[in-house]
């Protein structure tokens, strides 16, 4: 008896431990690439404590389920914090609005260069469609594509070193500033007037970089560094300011937190699942697609969109002026 004690007692620490230090591992990432994957899978991680926790009431090993129903409520608060709330969208009001559209085309059918993806894109009737890792060789039949279908204004930007593209399409003229050339993360800048109905016009400014996925840690290293000047490069401008793009970055990541406190954006999604019209639902679905925006704006609607071929085609959000006057009245009161 006091061997089978002891031997219990051993494997109960164990497993506390072990539960223990993946929560924490979560909550408080070390610096390092398996760390950086061990926080990207932090929700499959707390529906894992949820499972075993009721694995251990069904087996009545009452300390164990204490811990685990512990660990997976932790982990809830945490994911809770670090997304966007409140999940309710903001109500559309008579402001000017602008649609965004993030997709990515990596594996367009090799015989069919317009195919169900570019349909599904094209139904989202967004004002601009930012298309990301477009092979080259796709490059011309989709610019085709889109100025045929209402997208005039377009710019495309190589990227030699992967031998892809990002190009972006829109209803409305822009003026491209910049080209951003960071290491492993190029993009686009520019600006564009959208129309109003009450004073004619508004400008806005606009970013629509491309994160390159990352391996290994010193991949991951650039991609931190990338993103820690990205923030900086952002933060003071007093424009109304969309920033869309692939970051292969999870939106609970400590590091992208960091960049959306830096930078002083917003993040378009609500919560941690993806929010789709077609109803699909996954836990692998990771929300590496991003749409932030400046506090110029608020986003009533935010939704991911699929296709035939995939669950997670890309993202697509709405954006309205904030009332001015109700902006002023705000500052008065903080004053």
């Amino acid at each position: 008896m006091p061997a089978k004690s002891s031997y219990n007692l051993f494997y109960e620490f164990t497993i506390a431990a072990a539960v223990t230090l993946g929560t924490l591992w979560c909550i408080f990432p070390s610096e390092g690439f398996f760390f950086k994957w061990w926080e990207e899978h932090t929700h499959i991680i707390m529906f894992s404590f949820l499972g075993i926790g009721l694995l251990f009431f069904f087996l009545n090993s009452k300390r164990l389920m204490v811990i685990s129903f512990a660990a997976c409520a932790a982990l809830c608060l945490l994911l809770n914090h670090r997304t966007q709330v409140p999940l309710k969208n903001a109500e559309q009001t008579s402001d000017a609005l602008v649609k965004i559209a993030q997709f990515s085309y990596a594996n367009p059918p090799e015989n069919h260069p317009i195919d169900s993806e570019l349909v599904a894109m094209l139904r989202t009737q967004a004002d601009v469609i930012s298309l990301q890792e477009i092979p080259i060789d796709s490059i011309a039949a989709i610019m085709n594509f889109f100025t045929c279908c209402g997208y005039p204004n377009v710019h495309c930007l190589r990227d030699s070193s992967r031998n892809s593209a990002i190009a972006l399409f829109s209803r409305f003229p822009f003026d491209v500033l910049r080209e951003v050339n960071f290491p492993n993360a190029p993009g686009i800048a520019g600006k564009m007037e959208i129309p109003d109905p009450e004073i004619g016009s508004r400008e806005i400014y606009f970013v629509n970089p491309y994160f390159y996925p990352s391996y290994n840690e010193a991949a991951y290293d650039k991609t931190r560094e990338n993103l820690r000047l990205f923030a900086q490069g952002l933060n003071g401008i007093q424009v109304p300011l969309l920033v869309f793009g692939d970051y292969h970055i999870v939106s609970w990541s400590k590091d992208l937190q960091l960049f959306k406190e830096t930078a002083g954006l917003n993040d378009s999604r609500r919560g941690i699942m993806p929010t789709s019209p077609h109803g699909y639902f996954s836990l692998f679905d990771y929300p590496f697609d991003h749409i932030f925006y400046s506090n110029h704006f608020k986003c009533i609607s935010f939704e991911t969109i699929s296709s035939a071929s995939t669950t997670h085609l890309g993202i697509v959000g709405t954006y309205q002026f904030e009332n001015q006057q109700r902006s002023s009245d705000v500052q008065q009161t903080s004053q």
